[in-house]
């Protein structure tokens, strides 16, 4: 719902309404801006549940270490 408000201004645009008016009318650019916004939001509130949570921010929360353990050597 939030890539259409983004998109539509471009309609305004004289160079995007006169030569990319393909790309505006495909219902795949809408998709091509949605699922960066998705990716952007499942990025921020999970940083925001860490911080809530009181643990420190991870981008990828697994696989967990345990503290004072190692790696094993090879």
């Amino acid at each position: 719902m939030v890539a259409i408000p983004l998109i539509d201004p471009l309609w305004s645009v004289h160079f995007v309404s006169t030569h990319l008016q393909w790309l505006l009318a495909i219902p795949w650019f809408t998709l091509m801006v949605a699922i960066p916004l998705i990716g952007l939001l499942v990025l921020m509130f999970g940083w925001v549940e860490d911080v809530a949570a009181k643990r420190s921010p991870r981008l990828f929360p697994y696989p967990r270490r345990q503290r004072g353990r190692r790696r094993a050597a090879a």
